[in-house]
């Protein structure tokens, strides 16, 4: 006898409510192959499982999950992008008003060196012979870290629908708006 599993239902369109009315209890248990603790996998008659989706009922119910999950997507994008546009709206307010000392590389470097004294993990310390590249990182880096609210503002995004891009899209906006102005102090 063929049977399923509850991951099979679920990649049929069975929900767990749907599995519990439309099928009851299982037709087999076994022991969980991967987790001897786990607990032991449900087995369905799959002739009791194909029987079941050619009911109206089936139909019907699997019609309303997909209608429910549909929506939930839809609510879920339109959080993620209201997180998106909270990220670039607090990016604004950060920068805004931000002007840039004219010793701002000595301070990144002194402060990136404090860092090391601390006991952080680096494997050297930053003097103003380093490469370009890694002299705007770091100074880009204390900008945003001491110059501004940023790690409080980080935390405005907390638990919100699709933080962890919104992080990635607010450190990016941020860096580049005090790269601008990094270059803009050096014209002037």
């Amino acid at each position: 006898m063929d049977y399923l599993t509850v991951t099979a239902l679920r990649e049929r369109g069975w929900t767990p409510a749907m599995i519990r009315d439309l099928l009851g209890e299982p037709d087999d248990w076994r022991d969980n192959p991967i987790y001897r603790n786990a607990a032991p996998v449900r087995l369905y008659a799959a002739d009791r499982v194909t029987a079941a989706e050619s009911s109206p009922a089936w139909g019907e119910r699997r019609e309303r999950a997909a209608r429910r999950s549909a929506a939930g997507k839809a609510v879920a994008d339109r959080k993620r992008e209201e997180t998106h546009a909270l990220a670039r709206e607090i990016a604004g307010r950060l920068v805004s008003g931000l002007s840039i000392p004219p010793d701002v590389q000595q301070r990144a470097i002194a402060d990136y060196n404090a860092l090391h004294d601390r006991g952080g993990d680096y494997d050297k310390y930053a003097s103003c012979d380093d490469s370009p590249e890694f002299l705007a990182r770091i100074t880009v880096n204390y900008v945003r870290h001491m110059l501004t609210d940023y790690d409080d503002a980080y935390g405005e995004l907390a638990r919100k629908v699709g933080h962890q891009e919104a992080h990635a899209t607010l450190r990016d906006a941020v860096n580049a708006a005090i790269t601008g102005l990094l270059n803009a102090s050096k014209a002037a």
